[in-house]
């Protein structure tokens, strides 16, 4: 196997399609130039891109139905294929699919959880109109913090575009500053809404943990003795009971989405161009993202 270290998208795609290289990682507009071709591949990753709510800190977040309103406002479809050009996956829930299977019946995540965060503008209204009138407002100023990154910028564009034009009476004020200082604002415990995310590792459980009363990154400061103890069972006499851990897993799932302690937006992926004639490879969400160690060619 033979590496070359390119580091512009671009040189790496002139080199594939000069028969130079069998592999080379593309983002951006060359997903949409690639889109439909066998070259194409996308992998999931682990990586979920949420919007996370300051809701210790806002009042007015404080209110069940206005978070609601927020999560069902958002066309995760959209999202992922008109801003990301296809660089990523609708998120189904606060776990990402591909993390885990059902000990039992070997389904997925999305198969067995479903998907649990949908678009429907008209319960985004409904939910807007309740909270207005559970705290006594007509309109609801909020500020959303992100990386200055270009796809975070077209996140949070996005974001402030279906809440202001679905949600009258919601005004989102957009700021986008250096990761260190988005980091810095969440911490701090002191914010309204942030574009965050979160990567596991190789335990679903991080992804409910992350929620947890007295975890570090707990960033809406939610506090909740039943989801302390659904962590507690998960880390500890679980293990011994696969079965009854993915129950656990579940319900923790379904727990974070009833409440909307958080709103899962895009489950990541890194796309490749793969010569077709490259057979025998294996694809991987955690770890090395292409494996080729029993890759050959087939002319």
């Amino acid at each position: 196997i033979n590496v070359q270290v390119v580091k512009e998208v671009a040189t790496g795609v002139n080199l594939y399609e000069a028969g130079k290289l069998d592999g080379t990682a593309v983002t951006g507009d060359y997903l949409t130039l690639y889109k439909g071709k066998p070259d194409l591949k996308t992998v999931q990753t682990l990586r979920m891109t949420n919007l996370e709510m300051g809701i210790s800190s806002n009042k007015d977040l404080q209110n069940e139905n206005l978070r609601k309103a927020l999560s069902y406002a958002v066309d995760r479809k959209e999202l992922v294929t008109s801003i990301l050009n296809g660089d990523g996956v609708p998120a189904v829930g606060v776990i990402p699919d591909g993390i885990a299977v059902n000990p039992d019946n070997g389904k997925s995540i999305k198969d067995d959880f479903g998907t649990l965060v949908t678009n429907d503008d008209a319960k985004a209204k409904e939910y807007f109109q309740k909270a207005l009138s559970e705290l006594g407002k007509k309109s609801v100023s909020l500020k959303l913090i992100t990386s200055d990154t270009d796809q975070d910028i077209k996140i949070g564009q996005y974001l402030q575009s279906v809440f202001e034009k679905k949600l009258p009476g919601l005004k989102i004020e957009l700021s986008n500053v250096p990761a260190s200082v988005r980091f810095k604002e969440m911490m701090s415990y002191k914010f309204d809404l942030a574009l965050g995310g979160w990567t596991g590792e190789y335990d679903p459980t991080s992804y409910i943990q992350q929620h947890e009363t007295s975890f570090e990154h707990n960033h809406s400061q939610w506090k909740s003795q039943e989801l302390t103890d659904l962590v507690k069972k998960l880390q500890t006499t679980d293990g011994n009971d696969f079965t009854l851990r993915w129950q656990h897993l579940k319900e923790g799932n379904q727990y974070l989405i009833d409440h909307q302690v958080v709103i899962p937006l895009v489950q990541a992926a890194k796309s490749y161009l793969v010569n077709p004639k490259l057979k025998g490879y294996t694809t991987h969400v955690l770890g090395t993202p292409i494996d080729v160690t029993r890759a050959y060619f087939e002319d």
